[in-house]
């Protein structure tokens, strides 16, 4: 990530034609999301808890129901230009045994040239970043949104299948 006051930031959307995904959920364990979804975008993006950095929070209960919205990002480092930053937002409401979660996954992969100087301001400079760019990066820019596109279908998997089994372990204990 370049720290610059001023930078030229390109983005690219992991996920086309859609850029966000949208899991919804209704069922049992609503509340055991929040350590499931920290946990599991940990795991699956090869980041440590320190790269997941908490936008917003908000948890009320009230009268039995718990209403709660929580937003993060996390960030993987490919090299000093280019990052996966990863959005997670989630807000829902529970009662004692069931509620409902919306999720939303934005993956952006984002490339930042520093334009603090006159030398990076210059037309000059611009040139010569947009020729490295074209000719040597875009490859390697490539194989990043490659990666992040294989991070993104694994948590959203990994989301799905916690769904599932958190269904699957509510129907077994109310039959057996």
């Amino acid at each position: 990530m370049v720290w610059a006051k001023q930078k030229l930031e390109l983005y690219e959307y992991v996920r086309q034609p859609d850029k966000d995904s949208v899991i919804n959920y209704s069922g049992p364990k609503v509340n055991a999301f929040y350590q499931f979804l920290k946990k599991v975008s940990i795991d699956v993006l090869g980041i440590s808890p320190n790269d997941i950095h908490e936008m917003a929070y908000t948890w009320e209960k009230k009268e039995g129901k718990e209403k709660f919205r929580v937003e993060w990002r996390a960030i993987k480092e490919f090299d000093d230009f280019t990052h996966l930053r990863f959005d997670v937002n989630f807000k829902g409401e529970a009662n004692e045994e069931e509620g409902s979660i919306t999720i939303v996954l934005k993956p952006r992969l984002i490339t930042e040239y520093p334009q603090d100087s006159i030398l990076q301001q210059s037309i000059f400079y611009e040139m010569a970043r947009t020729f490295w760019h074209n000719t040597f990066y875009s490859k390697k820019r490539w194989e990043y949104l490659i990666q992040s596109r294989e991070a993104w279908d694994a948590l959203e998997k990994r989301i799905i299948d916690f769904c599932d089994k958190c269904r699957m372990e509510h129907v077994r204990a109310a039959v057996g």
